[in-house]
């Protein structure tokens, strides 16, 4: 029988935040056992809860936001230029 781990534990272990394995939880990433209110999540060396994430299509969506943030950078340096003169 495999030993279950809570999630402090298991974030510990990944390296991760204990809300992001709440997130994994709550989204079905991460296999669970409860036990009342208790949540102890079956280790699975092989998952690392990323397997469901579509990179490609991830950063299509980001690059808008990117842009977005750096014209703004741009907009913000050129105004403290103008301002200093």
């Amino acid at each position: 029988m495999q030993q279950l781990l809570t999630v402090k534990e298991y974030a510990q272990l990944k390296r991760i935040s204990e809300n992001t394995v709440r997130r994994r939880i709550k989204t079905g990433v991460l296999e669970v056992e409860r036990f009342g209110r208790a949540v102890r999540i079956v280790p699975d060396e092989k998952r690392t809860g990323y397997e469901l994430v579509d990179l490609p299509a991830y950063l299509r969506s980001a690059k808008p936001i990117i842009k977005r943030q750096q014209s703004r950078r741009i907009e913000a340096l050129s105004d403290e230029a103008g301002n200093d003169s």
